[in-house]
């Protein structure tokens, strides 16, 4: 038995089952965040608007740099983590087109990311991804 490198509980691997249960948890749900995201940058999300509008009224399609900025964070995060994965296994990288497939592939490798000697930075780094865009897509309260 080993220590858990984010809790310290007792692990078999470099995380507990805790916190493998809470990182495919986390990367289950990030498609979802990431979808939201997604219409944050493209200014599909309705946030209120305090004039009134008229049919003829046309608007701009409003893009949000920062969402766009962190989109391409997400990105490039999920698919280093995977090519990193695939590479200390020795297998190829599969051919995934969305981040969707992406998530889906490593949370059903969460136990090879528990295995992996970075586990703890992989976990922190999605945790702080799903922090980061909540943050993003949810107004600020006033």
């Amino acid at each position: 038995m080993t220590e858990c490198q984010r809790c310290g509980a007792k692990a078999q691997v470099f995380l507990c089952r805790r916190d493998i249960d809470a990182l495919a948890d986390m990367l289950y749900g990030l498609p979802r965040w990431l979808k939201y995201l997604s219409e944050t940058v493209f200014g599909q999300t309705k946030l209120g608007d305090p004039q009134r509008r008229h049919k003829g009224d046309e608007q701009p399609m409003r893009w949000n740099p920062a969402a766009a900025e962190l989109y391409d964070a997400a990105n490039s995060l999920l698919t280093t983590w995977l090519r990193h994965l695939c590479e200390q296994r020795g297998i190829d990288v599969p051919l995934l087109n969305t981040n969707r497939e992406v998530c889906e592939w490593l949370g059903a490798n969460v136990n090879s990311i528990a295995a992996d000697e970075a586990a703890l930075e992989i976990f922190s780094e999605i945790e702080d991804l799903v922090t980061s865009i909540e943050r993003r897509i949810n107004r600020r309260i006033t």
